[in-house]
């Protein structure tokens, strides 16, 4: 939370000193992966950024907002082969009361 808190205040090194320090403690923290996945897009590494959130996703696949990012990071990059099952997983499994209008994107993206 003290990651999330530091990004929303625009101190992004301070987030990622605190993302670091949570995945160093528990390598199987999926939470923490995808912190260092936001952390990097923000700073402009876009793939190092997919790298982190393919191993958070990887770790826990009903992480959505990693699941999210990764899926649209991968769509950005021109690489739908790679976006689709993620895309399609996050339709499928994501709770529409918290993520309706990511669902509606993906499902959208999908269809073309």
């Amino acid at each position: 939370n003290a990651g999330a808190m530091h990004l929303e205040r625009g101190d992004v090194a301070a987030a990622a000193a605190v993302f670091q320090r949570a995945a160093d403690n528990d390598p199987d923290s999926s939470r923490a992966r995808a912190g260092l996945g936001v952390v990097a897009l923000r700073a402009g590494r876009q793939a190092e950024a997919i790298a982190h959130w393919r191993a958070a996703v990887s770790l826990d696949p009903r992480n959505f907002d990693a699941l999210y990012n990764l899926a649209s990071e991968l769509i950005r990059a021109n690489q739908p082969a790679e976006a689709r099952p993620y895309a399609d997983l996050f339709v499928r499994t994501a709770p529409p009361a918290f993520y309706g209008p990511d669902i509606n994107q993906l499902r959208l993206w999908l269809s073309r």
